[in-house]
């Protein structure tokens, strides 16, 4: 390793330190990609929240941490691709693409689009039991939802043949 990428990997790891600091942020892990390679990649903190100031549980290059919702705006960008190329109108409505069985007690359902999942105003719960539960008439107001982004990707899914895994590596 050449004395300019050590440096530069110094100043990274100030950084995230300040920034963990900072955000409060207890323990990451991250890599850094370079020709599609790992180039580098740091493990900083504790994977469980610090408390009394001890660290019993070190982040480690196996630990997994929950991605939650970060996937959204991937998956978001995959939606949009997939509206360039003419495979799906985000106006029309997602049932004309895909029934939805889970919602087929409340025919509101046939208004949700994937404009709507996209811009959380489905109606659609977050998480939702079955049968689901529309909370609010589609587009009439924001309300997150990541039930209405499972409907938008069972609807990508079906429309390109692909997973969506598949979609993301494409």
């Amino acid at each position: 390793m050449t004395a300019e990428i050590q440096l530069e990997i110094t100043a990274w790891t100030e950084v995230i330190t300040k920034l963990m600091e900072a955000g409060e942020i207890p323990g990451l892990s991250i890599a850094v990609i370079r020709n599609g390679e790992i180039f580098w990649n740091g493990l900083f903190g504790d994977k469980n929240a610090i408390k009394d100031g001890k660290t019993d549980s070190p982040v480690h290059e196996d630990t997994l941490f929950p991605a939650a919702s970060l996937s959204k705006p991937v998956f978001a960008y995959i939606v949009l691709r997939l509206m360039d190329r003419g495979v799906i109108d985000l106006d029309k409505p997602l049932h004309e693409y895909l029934q939805y069985p889970r919602l087929e007690n409340d025919e509101r359902y046939k208004k949700i689009t994937a404009r709507m999942c996209l811009s959380h105003n489905s109606g659609l719960p977050n998480w939702g039991g079955t049968p689901l539960s529309i909370l609010v008439n589609p587009g009439e107001s924001f309300s997150y939802s990541g039930e209405g982004f499972m409907y938008l990707q069972a609807v990508a899914e079906k429309l390109t043949g692909q997973s969506l895994e598949q979609l993301a590596q494409q």
